[in-house]
């Protein structure tokens, strides 16, 4: 059972395989969200994000890439126990789901 989501659509003026890019790779993603980054961009993997210094008192969060699609999606879970396998109930489940705006359609 999942505790509940929140979902969020953000206009980002870049081509889907270019935001994959920066929400997949771990070298993309420790210049915008976590101190470190350790973890392969394919469905399985298993890693870890830091935030922090590891050596003294840092955040070190367990992460399993669950779907990547390029340029379409990409998923991981995070926050599980180390040692266990992310599932439902022990983990937060992320979703990256990328669209190609319509051309013409504007914001209002």
């Amino acid at each position: 059972m999942e505790f509940g989501a929140i979902e969020r659509e953000i206009y980002v003026e870049a081509a889907p395989d270019i935001v994959f890019e920066v929400v997949s790779s771990p070298d993309h993603l420790k210049e915008w969200w976590p101190d470190d980054a350790r973890f392969e961009p394919v469905p399985g993997s298993a890693g870890e994000i830091v935030f922090g210094d590891r050596d003294a008192d840092g955040m070190v969060a367990q992460f399993t890439v669950i779907d990547a699609r390029p340029p379409k999606t990409f998923s991981f879970r995070w926050t599980h126990p180390a040692g266990e396998v992310a599932a439902e109930g022990n983990s937060l489940l992320v979703t990256f789901e990328l669209t190609r705006r319509a051309a013409g359609r504007c914001c209002g």
